[in-house]
């Protein structure tokens, strides 16, 4: 989908995230490969992964809303239990 600069860092940042969210860090070396990598980056690379950034960020506040939603008809269904 995108080039292989911009791939590589959604792939680095993706397991960064992971292990982060397990862990509450994320290894030190793959933390440098992204900067290392991001600091190589043309303009057309940087707007790439900016678009990418901005579609994950729409995709997460979509999961959350359905989510809110959920818990919000399950609010409601529990004050009909008998």
């Amino acid at each position: 989908m995108y080039n292989k600069n911009v791939n590589r860092a959604i792939q680095l940042q993706t397991e960064i995230n992971k292990q982060i969210d397990k862990f509450d860090w994320a290894q030190e070396e793959l933390v440098n490969d992204l900067e290392n990598l991001l600091d190589t980056f043309n303009s057309h690379e940087c707007e790439l992964l900016i678009e990418w950034y901005n579609e994950q960020s729409r995709i997460e506040d979509s999961c959350k809303q359905l989510e809110l939603d959920f818990y919000n008809e399950q609010e409601v269904l529990s004050q009909w239990d008998i």
